[in-house]
């Protein structure tokens, strides 16, 4: 229920992003009317055409949310970007604050670092190229109009980032309430299988390949760090070990009475607290922390985290800066 909820909610954030994207070049293309630019005003029109058959499409037809998004961004840009080259003069680079948005939600810190890079130089290359090409206003704007057209930027972005920051807040709820569902069936038919298998065998303890199986299990963690893929579980472990996962849980039950997701989540924390003791967090996000230690929710990796350290990350970081400062 949560999953098609949160299909419903993310095809609704790409349907409004789009409408008020529709509803600014709208005004642009009046604005141009008014002030007899006809060029620029059929360039808004045909863009408000073509984006307009893209909301058609999407509300008609099933999508994938990241691949709608990702190619609707590209052009998005590329169509947005004469109208940046025109109207520089008049703050319109701050168009791309939105995507900025929508790129810190979605991908991680390298990924909006590059972007941030790209568009800096694009920010800074405009006025060059739009001079190059000819682009600037060939009328004089009256004072009245060009404070429009300069005040404008601010006055649609401020709303369109604030609907973006609601709708990805909500997506984040959502999915972490899908994976902590997830998490606890996994959990729970996990330590079924583990508990049939100690029953099927009650003398397992006192067999010594199953000593060996695990330090082998110990060894790959530990060389391999395989934990830093999100989707590795059991059935991957037993593939890599070339053994069964009935063995394995027998195995890891000698040594962790938490089974196999308990050693799992033990490896990713303290690949988390490693990155935080050598002050990852000045360079990364917490996100990109904790996803590369192979969570894929925030949700599970707090849980995790204060189950076994007994405290939040955020309170592990502040112990660590006190005792800097000792």
């Amino acid at each position: 229920m949560n999953n098609i909820y949160l299909i419903s909610k993310q095809k609704k954030f790409i349907l409004h992003l789009i409408a008020s994207i529709i509803g600014i070049l709208i005004f642009y293309t009046a604005f141009f009317y008014y002030t007899k630019l006809y060029l620029e005003m059929i360039y808004c029109m045909i863009f408000i055409l073509v984006i307009g058959y893209s909301l058609f499409i999407i509300s008609n037809f099933n999508f994938n949310f990241k691949s709608t998004l990702k190619i609707g961004l590209i052009l998005f840009s590329l169509g947005q970007y004469p109208l940046v080259l025109l109207l520089w003069p008049y703050n319109s680079y701050l168009w791309y604050l939105t995507i900025l948005i929508i790129i810190y939600r979605m991908y991680n810190y390298k990924v909006f670092a590059c972007i941030c890079l790209l568009l800096i130089i694009v920010i800074l290359t405009t006025p060059f190229v739009s001079e190059f090409l000819r682009l600037n206003l060939n009328i004089t704007l009256s004072e009245e109009a060009g404070l429009v057209l300069k005040l404008s930027p601010l006055i649609f972005i401020i709303p369109q980032s604030l609907m973006v920051i609601h709708y990805f807040n909500s997506f984040s709820k959502l999915e972490n309430q899908a994976a902590a569902l997830i998490e606890n069936n996994n959990n729970v038919r996990e330590d079924k299988e583990e508990k049939e298998d100690i029953n099927k065998d009650e003398n397992f303890y006192e067999n010594e390949k199953y000593k060996v199986l695990y330090q082998e299990i110990i060894e790959y963690f530990e060389k391999s760090k395989p934990y830093k893929n999100f989707d590795f579980n059991i059935q991957s472990l037993a593939k890599a070990l070339q053994t069964n996962t009935s063995y394995i849980s027998r195995a890891i039950n000698i040594k962790n009475e938490k089974g196999f997701k308990g050693l799992l989540n033990y490896y990713r924390i303290e690949q988390v607290k490693k990155d935080f003791l050598n002050n990852h967090q000045k360079k990364y996000t917490i996100k990109h922390i904790y996803t590369d230690a192979g969570f894929s929710h925030q949700a599970s990796f707090n849980r995790t985290f204060k189950e076994l350290e007994g405290m939040t990350p955020n309170e592990f970081i502040k112990n660590i800066k006190r005792k800097n400062k000792l």
